[in-house]
């Protein structure tokens, strides 16, 4: 990549950081809440490991947790970034139109958008890594991704949080 793209880049980024520096957004808040609830993700990874020994049938409990470790390690580190900005396009193009940023669509769209992706980079991660192919570890990824996402929800919206 050359310098101008990498300054161009920069620069989009520099710019959402600056129109959004100020406002409480959906993403954030999201984000926010998954880092905080550490106990329900560790539980989830455990219950996703779980789904990877039973569909996968030839694997070890001990491959399997590796395997739920690392694609949330991957989803963590390479999803804070990449959500993050997916979600300030979202903001940036769609926030205005249901009703504005804190409307209900945009935290329910917001939670889908992250799942989806979130639920991605673990299945590309896990893929490339492990030699599986999508088809054989779609369904245990996005079951313990899906498990998350439904508890930090509950716990966003409900007295937990």
């Amino acid at each position: 990549m050359n310098n101008i793209a990498k300054i161009f880049i920069f620069s989009l980024i520099t710019v959402f950081s600056s129109i959004y520096s100020n406002i409480v957004w959906p993403g954030f808040l999201v984000t926010q809440q998954i880092f905080t609830s550490w106990f329900i993700i560790i539980i989830s990874m455990i219950i996703e490991a779980l789904f990877f020994y039973w569909l996968l049938w030839n694997i070890s409990l001990l491959k399997a947790l590796l395997m739920s470790i690392i694609g949330n390690i991957a989803s963590a580190f390479v999803g804070a970034t990449i959500m993050s900005l997916s979600m300030m396009l979202w903001d940036f193009l769609f926030a205005q139109i249901p009703g504005g940023t804190s409307d209900w669509f945009n935290i329910i769209a917001t939670y889908i958008i992250m799942y989806i992706g979130t639920s991605l980079i673990e299945l590309v991660t896990i893929k490339l890594i492990f030699k599986y192919s999508a088809k054989q570890i779609w369904i245990p990824v996005f079951l313990g991704n899906f498990l998350t996402y439904i508890i930090v929800a509950l716990k966003m919206f409900s007295r937990w949080g």
